[in-house]
């Protein structure tokens, strides 16, 4: 795949675009190609930028942070709504047009490459912030996990046995997967309203089968203390 890049101001406008192919950047106070993009943007929902190699990124940028303290963020999005309408500050959306094998909306990962983390490392984090301003209305999480059924008629669709909304999976290599345990870990802060038995819905009986008669068990650790939440066979 050849390109022939070109940059140009548009006349009688602070834009300045950058063509290369199909594709388009262009900052200014407005965007011609797309009227739901307002001022970055490369193609449109008619007229997507397409490629057909193999093993390709359509955008990428590699970073390192080489100081001894503070952090660095590779990519900082934040949006203010003050106007009363909402949104996100980031929309990552993929469509299947054809018959494939993997697909995610989202992938990321943290991994070890000759360093580690004293303090907490994960690959993924969700913070909601609680104000301290009065009552919070409607319905809050710091993680939602949707599935959203299409309309159609009922019989359209056939969901496949393996399904749910949330998938966890402990995989690599065979040697180490025994040493990752824990299915949860829970840390409640100490004036958490409620005890432990209320907060993950215990029920009376333990994986030993003592009280009834429970097939399996999670391993979870709640602020400190091991704990079994049976699982009982259908």
């Amino acid at each position: 795949m050849s390109y022939q890049p070109g940059v140009y101001k548009k006349q009688g406008s602070n834009k300045l675009v950058l063509k290369a192919g199909t594709g388009l950047i262009q900052v200014g106070e407005d965007f011609d190609i797309d009227d739901t993009v307002v001022c970055i943007g490369g193609g449109s929902a008619a007229n997507p930028v397409a490629s057909a190699s193999t093993s390709k990124n359509f955008m990428e940028f590699r970073f390192s942070h080489t100081g001894a303290s503070g952090d660095i963020r590779g990519l900082y999005l934040r949006t203010y709504y003050a106007g009363g309408g909402g949104g996100e500050s980031a929309r990552i959306f993929s469509t299947i047009q054809a018959n494939c094998g993997t697909a995610r909306g989202a992938h990321i990962s943290l991994n070890f490459d000759g360093g580690f983390c004293s303090g907490l490392a994960t690959a993924l984090s969700g913070t909601i912030h609680i104000p301290n301003t009065g009552a919070v209305t409607g319905n809050i999480a710091a993680i939602e996990a949707q599935a959203y059924c299409d309309a159609g008629d009922d019989d359209d669709v056939t969901v496949p046995t393996e399904h749910g909304l949330i998938r966890c999976t402990i995989s690599g290599d065979s040697g180490n997967v025994a040493s990752f345990i824990n299915i949860l870990h829970v840390d409640v802060a100490a004036g958490c309203v409620g005890n432990k038995a209320a907060k993950l819905a215990v029920c009376n009986a333990d994986v030993t089968g003592g009280g009834g008669a429970a097939s399996g068990g999670l391993h979870v650790r709640v602020e400190g203390t091991n704990y079994w939440i049976p699982l009982y066979a259908e």
